[in-house]
């Protein structure tokens, strides 16, 4: 499921852009490497496929795993805010409507 689709134009974040980055930080997320983006992921890949080094590859799949986890809190929070009926109009009432569990 394209969860970017399904919020794009229903769910207005209070971020600068709707990507996982912006709005998994704003939920309080945070990506174990400082440099991880999509960009580094695909040098780390390219470095791995060269040396097979195994510290190379374990960044690569802590930066998969944390894009996971990031995507599960999104939709989680998605459903959180289906779920409470109500739509947040202030950055202030954001936390009210979102579900973590």
């Amino acid at each position: 499921m394209n969860v970017l689709a399904f919020i794009y134009g229903q769910v207005y974040f209070p971020t600068h852009s709707n990507s996982l980055k912006d709005i998994a930080g704003f939920l309080g997320f945070s990506w174990p490497e400082r440099d991880a983006t999509g960009v580094r992921s695909i040098i780390w890949r390219h470095e791995w496929e060269e040396s097979m080094k195994s510290e190379t590859q374990q960044k690569l799949r802590a930066y998969n795993l944390a894009d996971c986890e990031a995507l599960e809190l999104l939709a989680k929070s998605v459903v959180g805010i289906v779920l409470s009926g109500r739509v947040p109009r202030k950055t202030t009432e954001w936390k009210s409507c979102l579900c973590y569990s």
